[in-house]
């Protein structure tokens, strides 16, 4: 926490007005998120004149909306509402996007950007590879930061309406089940609660976000529950490995709340059931649970969204992370790397073709 304030403290002061220099220190965050500089290091704006750049109501350009829009998502990191992770990929496509306005449209204030220009983008062919569309998931990524962008902007009174409105979802073809993206699991944390006091629901799918099966959530006691590393213990049995899961920040305010609705004296109280039924019961009870939170939020038509697309979610969030389809099986418990692609959607690497002179025998 003392580094977090720290980081706030640091943050760049404006005056109500300056438009264009909260355009010019945008240009210089979109600079650091292209060099892969850390969050950390971006010239971001204190959320007071965030805010207050909100309340005058000024005209900003797309840049400068940037720079208030990333600025507020940084804040929300500071205060363990975002992920670090999450806002370093939203601020590079939001960057893109940008750039994509200013320099195809020429649009000059983010009140001007329509439809077209969030669908045209979504939709455009990666550099260097225009004569393809680009892979369903980019399109999905763009999407989810689009609309990270323009609902911050909405929550600061400076854009109005959705562009994203009359964009379709695209679907995978060929994927039995797919990892959940991640406007879905933010939407879907939303309906995890059955009734407002409820602490049972959010951490069921606050472990299976920590890449738990649904046979591992119900296993997990409050002595599994490690505060300091922000991880739960997940047991294994059969072809599975035992292994720790790291939890999201939603994810550890929600065992937070279990746990002290619970009381820490017992460490071996269940925190994601309850009951004494048999272990086949409670994986079915837990596979139900998530399904009912899944069909809440929308995705119930979506025959490639199963209980088992939350775990894939975060396997994914591992892989582009990590690049390393090693480092996916560790999390998800798998002792195959098939099985670790297969859970992802990512396919294996092709072979290399052989020189002419190596593919017959002498």
């Amino acid at each position: 926490m003392a580094a977090q304030g720290e980081q706030a403290s640091s943050r760049r002061r404006v005056e109500a007005g300056s438009v264009a220099e909260i355009a010019h220190i945008g240009t210089e965050v979109i600079a650091a998120v292209v060099a892969g500089e850390p969050l950390a290091a971006w010239p971001l704006l204190a959320v007071d004149d965030v805010l207050l750049v909100g309340a005058m109501d000024d005209v900003l350009s797309p840049t400068g909306a940037y720079e208030i829009a990333v600025s507020y998502l940084a804040h929300l990191v500071d205060t363990g509402d975002y992920s670090e992770t999450s806002a370093t990929k939203a601020a590079g496509l939001i960057g893109r996007f940008v750039k994509y306005l200013e320099r195809r449209y020429g649009v000059a204030e983010v009140r001007q950007v329509c439809a077209v220009h969030a669908r045209e983008f979504i939709d455009a062919p990666l550099l260097g590879d225009e004569l393809r569309s680009p892979a369903e998931r980019t399109k999905e990524n763009r999407r989810w930061a689009l609309d990270r962008f323009f609902k911050t902007l909405r929550g600061l009174d400076l854009y109005d309406g959705d562009p994203l409105l009359d964009t379709e979802r695209g679907s995978r073809p060929g994927a039995s089940v797919r990892p959940l993206f991640d406007a879905e699991v933010e939407r879907c944390r939303g309906f995890t609660r059955v009734r407002h006091n409820d602490t049972i629901g959010p951490v069921r799918w606050a472990v299976a976000e920590a890449t738990a099966t649904v046979a591992e959530v119900p296993r997990v006691v409050v002595a599994d529950y490690d505060a300091e590393h922000a991880r739960v213990w997940l047991t294994s049995e059969k072809r599975g490995v035992t292994r720790w899961g790291y939890l999201t920040p939603w994810g550890v305010e929600a065992l937070e709340r279990r746990i002290h609705q619970l009381g820490r004296d017992d460490g071996w109280a269940v925190l994601a059931y309850v009951g004494t039924r048999p272990a086949e019961s409670q994986q079915a009870a837990i596979s139900c649970a998530l399904r009912r939170v899944l069909n809440r939020a929308g995705l119930a038509k979506d025959k490639s969204v199963q209980p088992r697309s939350v775990r894939a979610w975060a396997g994914l969030r591992v892989y582009h992370e990590t690049h390393d389809i090693v480092q996916v099986a560790l999390s998800l418990g798998l002792r195959s790397l098939d099985d670790a692609r297969r859970t992802i959607g990512v396919p294996a690497p092709e072979r290399d073709d052989p020189p002419d002179h190596r593919r017959t025998s002498p």
